[in-house]
């Protein structure tokens, strides 16, 4: 699926949920490149993304190879939102957009850390990770742990070596 727009900055936001086995996996693009990529059994997720200024694609693909099949065998793709708004009024150093869509007010407390996992709401938009979510790549270590590991706390696998970050860190 393909999706063309225009914004004036801002996120693009949407909840995702992927049943595969570890070969299928979900992807999504932004002009072309490949941000983050999904597979397994992922629940029902928020997944949010920075929009610069502009004209943009943005494109979900999910690739599947022919050799196992697990679970659902599919992804879906729900709730897509592009909040365009660079302000920040409350002067907090978060985008107005985020705290609306995100935490649904302008006045949450930025220091609360609600889903456990060593960051704070300003730690999580500054690592765009899910403030409801306490290992928003399901690798199986959290978000804090994974900033400390200088792990990039929205990949499984950053280093690209097939192992998940939780594995390399806990092993």
């Amino acid at each position: 699926t393909q999706v063309q727009v225009t914004s004036d900055g801002g996120f693009v936001v949407f909840d995702l949920k992927v049943s595969s086995d570890s070969f299928d996996k979900l992807g999504f693009f932004l002009d072309g490149e490949l941000l983050q990529e999904w597979s397994g059994e992922i629940p029902l997720i928020y997944v949010s993304f920075y929009l610069s200024p502009g004209s943009h694609e943005l494109m979900w693909r999910y690739s599947k190879d022919d050799s196992v099949n697990r679970g659902k065998d599919a992804a879906w793709i729900d709730s897509l939102w592009i909040l365009n708004n660079l302000e920040d009024s409350d002067k907090d150093g978060v985008l107005d957009a985020w705290e609306l869509g995100i935490l649904g007010s302008l006045d949450t407390d930025l220091s609360l850390d609600s889903d456990n996992d060593g960051l704070t709401h300003l730690q999580e938009y500054q690592y765009q990770t899910s403030p409801d979510l306490p290992d928003s790549d399901y690798d199986s270590i959290l978000d804090g742990l994974e900033v400390q590991h200088k792990t990039d706390p929205n990949n499984p696998d950053s280093d690209g070596d097939l192992i998940t970050d939780g594995w390399e860190v806990n092993n």
